[in-house]
């Protein structure tokens, strides 16, 4: 049962919780990346660990050089994560076999490469040719387009592109008469956990209780580009977020932001505040649709602090201890004059604020 899992081996733990957001993005790259060079070679890692860490270490050894250092400094962050780590598990156990290939050519029940750059978990630097013969299928996923045949675009004068609506909901000119909710793909963190909070921003919205922003269009369109740039490799996925700093912000709207639990009185809501992944149920502590008896279900009983797990301490004290330095260098950053630019991620945005704080104009 997924009750039965120690917080620490969520994918989300280590991506979504506080701690990891409030670094800089520098920061979280290199413990990204220092982390997925010790795992290939470490006694305690796992087969399926030391695979995800060699395949998280292709992304800047593949792009153009001029972006390299980027590419780093920014990890995973560059681009969009695949959700599913099983294959690595099956590639790993030797049960698959995995080539990436800029180009295919396919005949009947063969195919050949000419251009491999990954077998299995091995980077190939120049890249090589491999061919398989006596193929059963081939089922070839080329990519979809997002279309609305019952919808008019013309005469509604909308553009199908969730970078250009609203927190990718509300599209310019129909005072949220018209949302479109699910096209927020969190980098971490699920579809349905985002489309339930934009659902509850629009039902507030319908009820009179808050209102859109004058500004929607010029905002969607800033927060849009900004989550182009920042998202760099990966500009066409349009619907992209980075789950943290797209709930908060839509938290901030709803007016459900969850409080900091007090560290005297309740030490360990304090500690799960901080350590544990950004799940959902946070946000139903307090405002609309409050629910604290659902978030004690989850958080009290079913994931005690208990569950943790063994492998969490040592990455969350490394950041714990480097967090006041991180902080005085946001600052010092700010003070020289290299703050946030308006409209998009600037030129500094590696350093000067917290990784948690960089897109969907979350403050």
């Amino acid at each position: 049962l997924w009750s039965d899992i120690p917080v620490a081996d969520f994918l989300e733990f280590i991506n979504t919780s506080r701690i990891t957001n409030t670094q800089f993005l520098a920061l979280w790259g290199f413990l990204r990346q220092s982390f997925w060079k010790v795992t290939q070679t470490s006694k305690w890692a796992a087969p399926a660990f030391k695979v995800s860490g060699k395949w998280s270490m292709m992304i800047y050894k593949t792009v153009d050089p001029k972006i390299k250092s980027r590419a780093y400094w920014t990890a995973d962050q560059i681009q969009f994560a695949t959700k599913n780590s099983r294959i690595c598990t099956k590639v790993a156990n030797g049960e698959i076999k995995l080539i990436i290939s800029k180009d295919a050519v396919f005949n009947k029940r063969s195919v050949q490469f000419s251009h491999v750059i990954c077998e299995d978990s091995a980077y190939l630097d120049p890249p090589q040719q491999r061919s398989f013969e006596n193929i059963d299928a081939i089922i070839c996923c080329v990519g979809y387009k997002t279309n609305f045949p019952f919808l008019d675009a013309k005469e509604l004068d909308i553009e199908f592109d969730p970078r250009t609506w609203y927190k990718h909901c509300f599209p310019p000119g129909h005072d949220g008469n018209l949302a479109f909710i699910g096209y927020a793909r969190g980098h971490q963190g699920g579809i349905p956990q985002i489309a339930e909070m934009t659902a509850r921003y629009h039902a507030l919205i319908q009820s009179g209780e808050r209102r859109l922003p004058k500004n929607l269009k010029q905002l969607a369109l800033e927060e849009g580009h900004a989550e182009s740039e920042y998202f760099l490799l990966s500009a066409h996925l349009r619907t992209l977020v980075d789950y943290p700093s797209f709930c908060d912000s839509l938290a901030i709207l709803i007016g459900c932001l969850p409080p900091m639990p007090n560290p005297i009185f309740d030490p360990a809501m304090f500690i799960k505040y901080w350590f544990y992944p950004n799940w959902a149920c946070w946000y139903r502590l307090r405002g609309p649709g409050a629910n604290p008896k659902a978030v004690d279900k989850v958080l009290k009983e079913r994931f005690p602090l208990s569950k943790l797990g063994a492998f969490a301490p040592p990455p969350y004290i490394i950041m714990i201890l480097l967090l006041p330095f991180t902080k005085l260098l946001t600052l010092i950053i700010h003070m020289l004059g290299f703050g946030t630019v308006k409209g998009n991620i600037g030129r500094f945005y590696l350093w000067n604020r917290a990784k948690r704080t960089i897109l969907h104009n979350n403050k």
